[in-house]
């Protein structure tokens, strides 16, 4: 049996055979030390094993979830919702903020999980890698500066003009009573989701989705079909197209070929938009 030809890579000491050469090398690099894989697997069952939802913990922090939901001290939108509550307490769990002040801090906005201003900086003020946050602002503009650690200073601002553009200045609520206020929580939303993306895996503040217009995006057939309005093609259309057809003297056939064509049994059930497709294709003829 004739050998198959193959070399020792002089870097990594790996066998390499061709088929490593036309399908990729994929012997060129050492295998990963198994005590290395056996860490990652054993990060990811604790992972999971600390979750709220695995089966070691749900019974029970779902029956402390009930329990709380009776509470007059839990936020009036999640009271008789143990299910919210749990939720609340496992995205607490995930972004590093105690349980109690997680029920406390998020807020369910338009179907989505949020965070007021005040938490959303406390989520990020917990991060190993925070430095520092400066504020400044007055009515017109508010400015937020956060520092990460090993990364350059990120500043945003808001100002009285962004808002005017977005449509939010002078509309009811906190942007008419509290606008300084308002423009703060803006700048500052969208400095910390800039620098900390990874530690607030999507949330935004609540100040921010509550602005959000919800637009029902399925209509229903009927709803549609109610809001489309259809014009008849006019009379001055109608007479062109009599008018063309004596011109091109097109036949009856080809006539009534036309009419199955718009869908329409006669000339004067034409639409808008049909009639000045038939003129164009009259024009043609005459024009032959």
């Amino acid at each position: 049996m004739k050998e198959i030809q193959s070399v020792v890579d002089e870097k990594t000491g790996a066998r390499v055979y061709p088929s490593d050469q036309v399908y990729g090398q994929f012997n060129m690099e050492p295998a990963e030390p198994k005590e290395k894989i056996q860490a990652k697997l054993s990060q990811r069952d604790g992972n999971i094993k600390s979750s709220l939802l695995s089966t070691e913990n749900f019974v029970h922090y779902m029956e402390v979830a009930t329990q709380l939901s009776k509470s007059s001290l839990v936020p009036k939108g999640m009271q008789g919702k143990p299910a919210d509550i749990l939720l609340a307490m496992e995205l607490g769990l995930q972004l590093g903020i105690p349980m109690t002040q997680a029920i406390q801090d998020i807020a369910v906005v338009n179907g989505r999980p949020t965070l007021y201003g005040d938490g959303l900086l406390a989520a990020v003020q917990g991060h190993k890698d925070y430095e520092y946050i400066k504020e400044v602002g007055d009515e017109k503009s508010a400015t937020c500066t956060l520092k990460r650690r090993g990364h350059d200073e990120c500043t945003v601002t808001f100002t009285q003009e962004d808002a005017k553009k977005a449509g939010l200045w002078g509309k009811p609520g906190p942007w008419l009573s509290y606008p300084k206020r308002m423009l703060q929580m803006r700048a500052r939303g969208f400095c910390i989701r800039d620098t900390f993306a990874d530690a607030l895996r999507g949330i935004k503040t609540e100040e921010e989705v509550s602005d959000y217009q919800v637009i029902d995006a399925k209509p229903k057939g009927h709803e549609l079909l109610g809001s489309l309005t259809i014009k008849k093609a006019t009379e001055s259309q109608i007479e062109v197209i009599k008018d063309l057809i004596v011109q091109s003297e097109i036949t009856p056939e080809r006539l009534e070929k036309a009419k199955t064509h718009f869908g329409v049994s006669a000339i004067n059930d034409l639409t808008e938009g049909q009639a000045n497709e038939f003129i164009a294709i009259l024009n043609k003829e005459v024009g032959k």
